[in-house]
């Protein structure tokens, strides 16, 4: 028979999160703000893996599509594997502005890592449509796994980087502004606090993982933003974070990379702003990122024992280009 086989990947989801804020100024000159969020995480995949066969048309000498010893023919299977990503994240960020003087303004920021606990279920189901060639009749049959969860005790609890901010602007009169942002990311500070039960690899595995193989990550903004009439206000600007991957060289050309990571990013946006009136204002932004990410292979295969790989596809080398676009209109009250 000859086969004709295909894979088909369906991903849908989303991350919000609640924020309870709260702050103060101080004289015009110290401004403090600090909030607690409360995030919610949930992702839907299905995967589905299908192979159907084709036989020779039926002649004298194979009534029966191509096998006349066969009384039945596997015409098409399907597997289809879903996971399910469900959970709650918290975190805590603070704040502080001071004003030296009625131009310059100074700003430092702390973000604590964002604590996850994420529930995890995965099932998989198989289907085949076989032909009886007795009566030339096609039923589906079918088997189905039972369902894993991985939730309560054997949850995925890990933490995000933990973050550092400082940024200083200045303005020029009503006419201009100028700024400058600058971020440190600690991404060998991820931690995982609890696996599944039966997980391979453990909380100490993956602290060893984060903190010899990651390091923490550079990130520097810059923009301005000019009013050439006082209803309208135009900006530029533009960032670039370096690599989170301690060994970069090792990573981007590993042969045995499965899964890209980003390793360096750059972005570009620019906005308008206009008032519509005394208390209504209409903003748009728009923003191009580049992503750069390591090779990766998309399948391979080796002894079991060791060796040389006998098969793989080769490695890829994509980057991540996107393009956000934004628009807020905003009331004062």
């Amino acid at each position: 028979a000859g086969v004709d086989h295909y894979t088909m990947l369906r991903s849908k989801g989303s991350i919000g999160e609640y924020v309870l804020s709260v702050g103060a100024n101080i004289n015009n000159k110290i401004y403090i703000g600090a909030s607690l969020g409360i995030q919610s995480v949930y992702q839907r995949k299905y995967i589905d893996y299908v192979e159907e066969y084709f036989y020779d048309a039926p002649s004298q000498n194979t009534p029966d599509f191509g096998n006349s010893g066969l009384d039945y023919q596997l015409l098409r299977w399907k597997l289809n594997q879903s996971v399910i990503v469900d959970g709650t994240g918290v975190n805590f960020k603070a704040g502080i502005v001071y004003r030296p003087t009625a131009n310059l303004r100074l700003g430092a920021a702390i973000h604590t890592p964002t604590y996850y606990s994420l529930d995890y279920s995965y099932r998989a189901d198989i289907f085949s449509d076989i032909r009886n060639n007795a009566d030339n009749k096609v039923a589906t049959v079918g088997n189905a796994t039972p369902r894993a969860n991985n939730s309560g005790g054997n949850s995925w609890d890990f933490t995000s980087p933990a973050r550092l901010m400082f940024g200083a602007s200045y303005t020029f009169g009503t006419f201009a502004i100028v700024s400058i942002d600058y971020e440190r990311d600690w991404y060998n500070g991820i931690r995982v606090k609890n696996v599944p039960q039966y997980n391979y690899f453990s909380e100490e595995d993956y602290k060893a993982e984060f903190k010899h193989n990651f390091q923490g990550t550079n990130s520097i903004r810059a923009g301005v933003e000019v009013k050439p009439l006082p209803i309208l206000a135009l900006r530029v600007g533009g960032g670039y974070t370096d690599s989170m991957l301690k060994e970069r060289d090792f990573y981007v050309n590993d042969a045995y990379t499965s899964m890209p990571t980003t390793y360096e990013s750059y972005y570009f946006s620019a906005g308008a702003g206009v008032n519509l009136g005394r208390n209504t204002t209409l903003d748009l932004a728009y923003q191009y990122v580049t992503n750069k990410q390591t090779q990766y292979q998309l399948f391979f295969s080796r002894p079991e024992n060791g060796g040389d790989m006998e098969t793989w596809s080769g490695l890829y080398d994509t980057s991540l280009k996107r393009h956000y676009l934004a628009a807020t209109l905003s009331f004062r009250f």
